[in-house]
């Protein structure tokens, strides 16, 4: 931490503390003791939150100023005694910044804050390194493993925990004898060992195994091929490291594989079958590590492997692949119970505080409406598109069902009457729009016009997920769209027709018959009630009871 060490140096310096963005001490110099770090933490994330995360702050004293500086690591914060270094001190703090943003240098300076920083902050600085796991990092957490006895008592175990945990994510198999000696040592020592830290050094060696066997098994399938071995030497094509997203995506195409047959489950390939069955029974290396695992009776330990998924997707706020694997957790055994509230809650605290506090000011109705846990499930539904200034959102006609949250700035709607534009209302940030085609089978009969707007998109497929566990939600959504005056009864007062020809009323019933695409009877018939009658064609009602149907 070069940076960090050198700005220490300087006399105008008297204070210096880095602070996760969760609130925790990550490094304190000179006035800050790991016993104050506490209530210093607490204050000053009291102090951050109260001014809605800034990227940068000063506060100005009479005997200096205190700079803070939000990086993606943390919040920086440094007191000055001497104002004629204050440019200085953040110009170096502003290349801090920058250099954290990359994933890159945020390894390197969490590598050398874990070397220099005192033992009561290591656990939060091993949370962090937790998604940068790789060759690099396996090597400074093994140095550390060596050297576990010389870790305070009072933070050894949670250190070793997440050492232990960490090293079976990092696909470096020479971790595995590393990680027996130390079982062997800690389990040997005079204190009794903590079975936390054992069996989670037991799953990463199993992990790094079936790892090792996996690459094993590539490397068999490229002998299989040798001209793309000669064209991977002439790329100069290097193994590369699946990153944390592609390990989630592989786990979950594991699990929502349809099952085998009775016959073919009761069927394991031996470990002489050919590649080209194995590839063909097996999926992806961390199925087959929990279903192996299963297999032996060690549900604790599978148990295991499936929360660090879980942490690592809600980390990535890859909300559905979390919940996927709770889901997963539930089926292996549903009476562990402490993974299983625990995995509720890891993914409950991710979403709560990925939520911008901007959004809850600008929802503050919407939020008085929902309860947290509504809320939280809805926001993490829709997605956030900014519009550029005249882009069209919705044009009318439009079958579209999705309610569209702006979140800020405008959107213009209009009708279209006579060849020419008839402005309805501008829609406001707090306001939604499209809650009479989202909950209606109905088409868009206004245009939505972008004034520099940012929309949040609920889709109707999303709000159908959501029904199961909040099925109060859709109906205070309908009570939160008509506080809103909806463009058809807008249009309405306008006392204006959108009809291009004249319709006469008509009544009678009305055999209907479904054609597809290419313009051929489908088959699918059904009747109604004619309604009127025009040169543009006739209209008429159907009933339909389900609403799933009907948008179809």
């Amino acid at each position: 931490m070069p940076f960090l060490s050198d700005i220490l140096q300087l006399d105008a310096v008297s204070d210096m503390m880095l602070f996760s963005l969760a609130g925790e001490m990550l490094y304190g110099k000179r006035g800050v003791s790991s016993t104050s770090g506490q209530s210093c933490s607490q204050l000053w994330k009291n102090i951050v939150a109260s001014l809605e995360s800034p990227q940068t702050a000063e506060f100005v004293y009479n005997t200096g100023r205190c700079l803070l500086f939000r990086t993606s690591i943390g919040c920086l914060i440094l007191f000055v005694t001497d104002e004629s270094k204050i440019e200085k001190i953040k110009s170096m703090c502003g290349s801090f910044q920058l250099k954290v943003e990359e994933p890159a240098g945020r390894k390197r300076t969490l590598l050398q804050l874990l070397a220099e920083t005192d033992d009561t902050f290591k656990p939060q600085i091993l949370h962090q390194l937790s998604s940068h796991a790789d060759q690099d990092v396996a090597h400074h957490l093994l140095s550390l493993l060596e050297h576990y006895t010389e870790f305070k008592e009072e933070v050894r175990e949670s250190v070793l925990l997440l050492i232990c945990r960490i090293l079976g994510d990092c696909s470096v198999h020479q971790a595995i004898p590393a990680l027996q000696r130390f079982i062997r040592r800690y389990e040997g020592a005079e204190k009794p060992a903590g079975q936390a830290v054992v069996k989670a050094a037991r799953v990463s060696i199993k992990q790094l195994q079936f790892d090792e066997q996996a690459g094993d098994d590539r490397d068999s399938q490229k002998a299989d091929f040798p001209d793309r071995i000669v064209e991977a030497s002439q790329e100069k094509i290097l193994p590369r490291r699946r990153t944390e997203k592609e390990a989630l995506d592989r786990i979950e195409r594991g699990f929502s594989r349809k099952q085998q047959t009775e016959e073919n489950e009761k069927m394991e390939p031996s470990p002489e079958a050919p590649q080209a069955i194995r590839s063909q029974q097996g999926s992806s290396a961390e199925e087959q590590r929990i279903r192996h695992l299963l297999k032996e009776g060690k549900k604790q330990e599978a148990a295991g492997i499936i929360m660090r998924y879980i942490e690592a997707a809600a980390r990535q706020r890859m909300f559905d692949k979390a919940e996927k694997l709770r889901d997963k957790l539930i089926e292996i055994d549903s009476m562990m119970l402490t993974e299983i509230i625990r995995a509720a809650e890891i993914i409950e605290e991710a979403k709560a505080t990925s939520i911008n506090k901007d959004h809850l000011a600008v929802w503050h109705i919407l939020v008085e409406l929902l309860t947290q846990e509504e809320f939280s499930a809805l926001y993490h539904a829709m997605t956030l598109r900014q519009y550029k200034n005249g882009e069209i959102i919705v044009q009318r006609g439009t079958f579209l069902a999705q309610l569209l949250f702006v979140n800020s700035g405008q959107v213009q709607v209009t009708a279209h009457v006579n060849g020419r534009d008839v402005f309805l209302k501008n829609v406001e940030a707090g306001e939604v729009v499209g809650g009479s085609t989202f909950f209606e089978a109905s088409v868009w009969t206004v245009d939505a016009r972008s004034m520099g707007a940012e929309i949040l998109i609920l889709p109707r497929r999303k709000l159908e997920q959501l029904r199961d566990n909040y099925p109060a939600l859709e109906s205070k959504l309908i009570d939160f769209s008509a506080m809103f005056a909806s463009p058809d009864l807008l249009f309405s007062k306008t006392k204006k027709s959108r009809r291009q020809f004249e319709r006469k009323p008509i009544e009678g019933r009305a055999a209907i018959q479904l054609l597809g695409k290419d313009g051929k009877e489908t088959g699918v018939r059904f009747k109604g009630e004619l309604f009127d009658i025009s040169r543009g064609g006739v209209s008429f009602f159907m009933r339909v009871s389900k609403k799933k149907n009907a948008d179809m």
